[in-house]
């Protein structure tokens, strides 16, 4: 029998498929004895060499993949797991690279202080996205200088100055005029939040802010997130580096839509730089892009290997918005969540706010040294909710910790999540206590060295002092709001004379300005208050006339009722006016019908009144 074509392609697939799964069935023992010699000389070298070399101890894991399939989602918290096993220091393999952890907070703090220590993998996901990084790559010269040189940019551009506390008070007051937009209705907060740290950054990197519902801050917003959902998806790039030269895998890895997703974000930038260039002036810097520009400018000529090129800009500018947004985000997120829960810590942070800031005043970065409660909170949701659980770095030497040899080249992760959560160093470290920073008599903050939140030494995190202003700074609007959510708060609150007052600028003043109830105008409201109870109470309030005429209406309000027999009403539409009515018989001393014009003309336009202050609150 003859084939041709595609009969011929699944016959030849067929016997092949036979054959192999005859020789499977006739030589599956010898095929299981021989990967079970090969995987016992594989754990038999790797403890000869690890005993020989002094290398920490750890798990075996599997030929070519290492620990891997036994990794949890948490990674960090399967690393503790292992901690308590193998010690402070111990080794794992994952795929095919060796990777050192760093368990204990002594050892953290011993390793990353050292400069063997200071390295980065050369095949970390982000030097993979973005080449040129300085700050996730592994080129040590690059990183010394470009972060020398932004660190300065950031100075010289107010971080830890008025202007740049003001610039964060603009953005925080137009996150909340979003937030007034849906009227008390539910909001994903961390889409609004989100935007608003962004423009932060871009008020450092492009001299300006972009509205919420611009489209270039829509298609930032959108392409930063997807980068960095991308990252997770080429995770695997770092633990199997020879995958790159397989395009097969690439594309199965979604290795190239990562790369495509950064360039997307490259070109957007690149926009942004040209832009810059047109329109530059040395007299009036705007922002980081200027100052990176007149440097590169000043290079000319004089240094033929300078790095102050577009493109380091560009890679610079990729590694702030990667490195400050999604961080600051979640802590802010988390404290917002946080003060909910707990509502006696919210209490304590706002007579600390009364007694330093002031009532209707803004805060300063300054008074955070005079609030040691709020400070010490800070620091504390910083511990319990640790972001960045875990910090990679790379050995650029041989090198010894806790009397184990590591040599160089090795993949470093130091667990920040277990040096915060850790019953050897903090007490009691799955419960929320701003207690425990705080000095005995609780006017001090006391940093314990084993709180470290942006990393430790050389390579920590440039925008500690960025997340510490905005996480400061973050309150509702222009104007302090401090939230009584406990009953005892409330009633010890508003049983002070202090509470009496009105805010300065509120929807009713606005509506009514001679209003002595709802305005800020003490004398009048206390005049006017006195003559409407005591006028009240010559009118019958309180007396059997009131109850009289309450129930008159009552019955009116069943009848209107007893009309529909039994049908479904709107209850508000003829509740309303009966209320009303009882209102009208002390001003007017009259009621309404409920077909009466008078009366439809009166709760008409009182609804309208209503819901128009409603939304200027």
């Amino acid at each position: 029998m003859y084939f041709t074509g595609k009969n011929r392609n699944i016959f030849e697939l067929k016997n092949t498929i036979e054959i192999l799964t005859a020789l499977t069935d006739e030589y599956c023992n010898e095929i299981l004895i021989g990967f079970f010699f090969f995987f016992l000389a594989y754990v038999i070298i790797l403890l000869i060499k690890n005993k020989k070399s002094n290398y920490p101890p750890g798990p075996i894991g599997l030929p070519l993949i290492g620990y891997l399939p036994f990794l949890s989602e948490d990674v960090h918290l399967k690393l503790i797991e292992l901690g308590k096993k193998y010690g402070d220091v111990f080794s794992i393999r994952l795929g095919s690279q060796n990777v050192v952890v760093l368990h204990g907070g002594d050892a953290i703090r011993e390793a990353l202080s050292k400069p063997e220590f200071m390295g980065r993998p050369p095949f970390g996901t982000l030097q993979f996205t973005n080449p040129l990084t300085a700050f996730f790559g592994d080129n040590m010269l690059l990183w010394k200088e470009q972060r020398r040189f932004v660190m300065k940019s950031l100075k010289n551009l107010g971080i830890r100055k008025t202007k740049f506390e003001e610039d964060v008070m603009a953005e925080i007051n137009n996150f909340l005029e979003v937030l007034k937009l849906y009227n008390g209705q539910p909001i994903d907060l961390k889409t609004a939040l989100q935007a608003s740290i962004s423009n932060n950054i871009c008020a450092l990197v492009f001299g300006k802010r972009f509205e919420c519902n611009d489209p270039k801050r829509l298609f930032l917003d959108q392409n930063l997130e997807k980068a960095m959902n991308s990252l997770s998806m080429i995770s695997s790039y770092s633990l199997f580096p020879w995958i790159r030269h397989i395009p097969f895998f690439q594309r199965f890895l979604s290795i190239e839509i990562s790369r495509i997703r950064y360039d997307v974000l490259r070109k957007h930038f690149r926009k942004e730089l040209d832009e810059h260039k047109k329109s530059l002036d040395p007299k009036h810097i705007r922002d980081y892009i200027d100052i990176f520009l007149l440097a590169t400018e000043s290079r000319k000529g004089k240094d033929l290997n300078t790095n102050f090129t577009d493109d380091m800009l560009l890679a610079n500018i990729l590694d702030l918005f990667v490195g400050g947004s999604e961080t600051l985000t979640s802590s802010i997120l988390w404290f917002v969540y946080s003060m909910a829960a707990f509502p006696d810590i919210q209490k304590k942070i706002v007579q600390e706010i009364i007694e330093i800031v002031g009532p209707g005043e803004s805060p300063e970065f300054h008074h955070m040294k005079y609030m040691p409660y709020t400070y010490a909170t800070i620091m504390e949701l910083m511990r319990w909710k640790t972001i960045a659980a875990l910090d990679k770095r790379y050995t650029v030497a041989d090198v010894s910790i806790n009397g184990y040899n590591i040599p160089k080249g090795t993949i470093i992760l130091a667990n920040f999540w277990n040096a915060h959560n850790d019953s050897r160093y903090w007490f009691e470290p799955e419960k929320f206590k701003p207690e425990r920073f705080l000095s005995k008599d609780g006017k001090s903050v006391v940093k314990s060295k084993y709180y470290m939140p942006f990393s430790l030494g050389k390579r920590n995190c440039p925008g500690e002092s960025m997340a510490y202003i905005e996480l400061f700074l973050v309150k509702l609007g222009s104007q302090n709001i401090v939230v009584l959510h406990g009953t005892e708060a409330i009633r010890e609150a508003f049983n002070k004379t202090e509470f009496l007052g009105r805010p300065p600028s509120n929807s009713l003043e606005r509506i009514n300005p001679y209003s002595p109830f709802f305005g800020r105008d003490f004398h009048a409201w206390k005049e006017q208050r006195r003559f409407v109870v005591q006028s009240m109470k010559d009118l019958g309030l309180g007396k059997t006339k009131i109850e009289d005429e309450v129930m008159d209406e009552v019955n009116h309000f069943v009848k209107v009722l007893k009309s529909h027999s039994g049908q479904p009403i709107d209850v508000k539409k003829p509740l309303s006016p009966s209320m009303s009515n009882n209102i009208s018989a002390l001003v007017f001393g009259k009621r309404y019908d409920y077909d009466n014009p008078d009366r439809q003309f009166l709760d008409e336009n009182l609804e309208k009144r209503t819901n128009s202050s409603v939304r200027l609150l």
